[in-house]
C-alpha cells in the first residue's frame, strides 16, 4: 500500500519541486538583471576615472549613447565641451561639416575669423585685415568688413581689427 501511495503522490511532488526551482530562477534572474543594471550605471558620485566634461555628474560616453548630449562629429565629447566660436550651440567641426566655410583648415569657420577681423585667415590681426577696413571705409554692401553691424564700415570696424590685433592660437 505504501508504495501505492508514493506513486500516486508522486507526480504532485515533482510540480511542487519544479513550482519551487522556477521560482527560485525567477528570483535569481531578477536579481542578476538588478545587479547587471545598476553595476552600468554611472551615478553622481566623486569619481577621478569619471570623463564629465558638461560637469552634469554623467560620464560623457553615457550621455552620448543615451542621447542625453549630442556628438555630431563622432569624436566621444560631446558637442556642448567642443569649442563654438560663434555661440550657436552647434560645435564649430559640425558647423563645417554642415557647409559653413573653413578655407585655411584650422578647424575654425572662416566666419568666426572674419568677425574678429582675420580677413586674410592666418590667425594674426595686422596690417592686412586693416587694410581690408580702410579699403572698404564708408561702404555698407561689404558685411564681412562691418564688425560692429552697424550696416556700414567705419571707425567701430577698426576698433575691433585694432583691438584684436597681434595672433591668437585657433
Amino acid at each position: 500500500m505504501r508504495d501505492e501511495t508514493f506513486s500516486h503522490s508522486a507526480p504532485y511532488v515533482a510540480v511542487a519541486q519544479q513550482v519551487v526551482l522556477t521560482r527560485w530562477l525567477t528570483w535569481i534572474f531578477a536579481a542578476t538583471a538588478v545587479v547587471a543594471l545598476f553595476s552600468t550605471r554611472s551615478f553622481a558620485s566623486p569619481n577621478p576615472a569619471l570623463l564629465d566634461c558638461n560637469n552634469n555628474g554623467i560620464d560623457d560616453s553615457f550621455d552620448i549613447a543615451s542621447g542625453t548630449s549630442e556628438d555630431c562629429n563622432a569624436d566621444g565629447v560631446p558637442d556642448s565641451c567642443d569649442p563654438d566660436c560663434n555661440g550657436n550651440d552647434i560645435a564649430d567641426a559640425c558647423d563645417i561639416a554642415a557647409g559653413d566655410t573653413d578655407k585655411d583648415q584650422d578647424g575654425v569657420p572662416d566666419s568666426c575669423e572674419y568677425a574678429r577681423g582675420d580677413f586674410d585667415l592666418d590667425d594674426c590681426i595686422g596690417g592686412i585685415d586693416m587694410s581690408m577696413i580702410i579699403a572698404t571705409w564708408g561702404m555698407t554692401d561689404i558685411p564681412v568688413c562691418d564688425l560692429d553691424g552697424n550696416g556700414s564700415v567705419g571707425g567701430g570696424d577698426l576698433v575691433v581689427v585694432l583691438a584684436n590685433w597681434g595672433c591668437s592660437d585657433p
